[in-house]
Order: structure tokens, then C-alpha cells, then sequence
């Protein structure tokens, strides 16, 4: 008898437990998962309930319950409205669609490039990896702080010690490279940005964005034969960071034919 009245307090208790989550959800603030440590891309997908659960809750909370995210049996989405008198109900939909892009890209580290397609967010990856890689670099390279073009050089020779490889999910962080000695471009990319701004937080350098390939660009003044961009104003170094052989300012035949006919994009650190 007393094993039934405790499993009966256990299910009562269960059940209150859920309507009062569910009564109280519309009003609660959602808190987005932080990872420790280094920024963790995820798979770009609504269908992550992490994801869908942060999207609907934004859509409730700015435009009302009434709008509801659906999944399609195709893996497709849509936003569905069961307010049919609402006179505002189409920018309502469109507004609730740009929400659930917006949460998508932040909840993944992906963006919206120029041309229309989904990739990784290098400024916000590079950026969220300079404190964690604090520890690792600045007793390597603080040292050359005050000299630009050799502090480039220097956190350039040892990204160039790791090989080139893809990684297993298409991204490493930093920690990562470490651990498996390798990397691509925008996995190193990423790498050698952060690094730069750890150990000097007013140098910026900006992402060089080609159809199938990744560079850096660091704000230093260019030497004879370098290959150079103009940003902001300024001069700007292209540097190889997926390929052994180069020297800062160095680059292929293809991708200096790619810069010269500016077929590439400028990320925005």
C-alpha cells in the first residue's frame, strides 16, 4: 500500500510539475546554450530542437501565440497562423520568417553570404576564440606585439606547421587543430585571426572569401610583390593559410586571377 501511495505522489507530482512548465512557457526567458571554452558550430537545421525551441519561443514572444512553426515531412518548414482574421497576418509570416533565419544563424554560427547560401560565420567564430586561446598563444607570441609584419609571420609559420585536412564535421576549433594536427582553410583561418587579436586586440584582420577557398587579410603595409586589397581604406596582406610553401603576401596564379577580377567577398570582423 505504501509503494502505491508513493508511486500515485510520484505521478501526481510529475504531472503538476508539467502543466506548470507548459502554462508558464509563453512568459519565460530562454536561455541559449553556451559551450566553454571555444565556440561550437552546429548543423544549420530547424529541425534541431535547441534551434526550433529558441525560434518558436521568438516568434511568440515579438508576434503573439497564434504563429506556429511546422515541420514538413519533406524536413522543410513553414510558419502557419491560426488567427484567420488578423489583417496583419502577411507581415506577421514574414516577420516570423526572418525571426527563425536570424535564430538559425546565431544558434549555429552560419550566415547568409552575398550570394545567397549558407556559411560558417568566421568574424563571430574568430572573435568568441581569442579569450579561450589566450592561455595557449600569448606566452609564444607576445613578444612580437610591437612588430606587426613579424608578429604576422611568426603566428603564420606556426599555423603552416599543421597540416591541411578537412575536418570529420567540416570545422575544427582552435583546440582541435592542436589536439589532431590538422585543419582547412576556414578552420585555419579562423585560427590565425583569433590568434592575431589575442595577442594584439586592435589588429584586425578580415576574411577573404573566395567561391571554393578562404584567406586572411591582415591590416600591414605591403611589400613589393605582395598580394594586397584595399579595405576600409587601408591597405591590407593576403596571407595562405592552408598551404605549406607560402610566404606571407604570396598566393597561386588561380587565386590572384580570382582577386584581380573580384571574385571573392570581404567578411566583416
Amino acid at each position: 500500500m505504501r509503494l502505491l501511495c508513493f508511486i500515485v505522489s510520484l505521478f501526481i507530482s510529475y504531472n503538476f510539475t508539467f502543466f506548470a512548465h507548459a502554462s508558464d512557457y509563453s512568459n519565460r526567458e530562454v536561455i541559449i546554450p553556451q559551450y566553454e571554452g571555444f565556440p561550437v558550430p552546429r548543423e544549420p537545421d530547424i529541425s534541431d530542437p535547441v534551434i526550433f525551441t529558441e525560434a518558436q519561443h521568438r516568434v511568440w514572444k515579438e508576434l503573439g501565440r497564434d504563429l506556429r512553426i511546422e515541420m514538413k515531412d519533406n524536413g522543410g518548414w513553414t510558419i502557419a497562423s491560426y488567427n484567420y482574421g488578423d489583417p496583419y497576418v502577411q507581415a506577421k509570416l514574414s516577420r516570423a520568417t526572418e525571426i527563425v533565419y536570424q535564430t538559425l544563424a546565431e544558434l549555429s554560427y552560419y550566415e547568409p553570404t552575398p550570394t545567397g547560401y549558407l556559411m560558417l560565420d568566421l568574424d563571430r567564430l574568430a572573435m568568441e576564440s581569442v579569450r579561450p586561446l589566450q592561455n595557449i598563444t600569448m606566452d609564444r607570441f607576445a613578444g612580437s606585439a610591437d612588430n606587426p609584419r613579424k608578429l604576422v609571420r611568426e603566428v603564420h609559420r606556426y599555423i603552416q606547421s599543421f597540416d591541411y585536412g578537412v575536418p570529420p564535421q567540416d570545422f575544427f576549433t582552435p583546440d582541435q587543430v592542436i589536439q589532431n594536427g590538422y585543419g582547412d582553410c576556414d578552420t585555419m583561418a579562423v585560427f590565425m585571426a583569433a590568434i592575431l587579436m589575442g595577442v594584439e586586440p586592435d589588429f584586425r584582420p578580415r576574411f577573404i572569401v573566395f567561391p571554393d577557398h578562404v584567406m586572411l587579410a591582415v591590416p600591414i603595409d605591403p611589400r613589393r610583390n605582395d598580394a594586397s586589397v584595399m579595405i576600409d581604406g587601408a591597405p591590407h596582406v593576403l596571407v595562405e593559410v592552408a598551404g605549406k610553401g607560402f610566404d606571407i603576401g604570396q598566393m597561386t596564379r588561380q587565386r590572384r586571377q580570382q582577386l584581380a577580377q573580384g571574385d571573392y567577398y570581404i567578411g566583416q570582423m
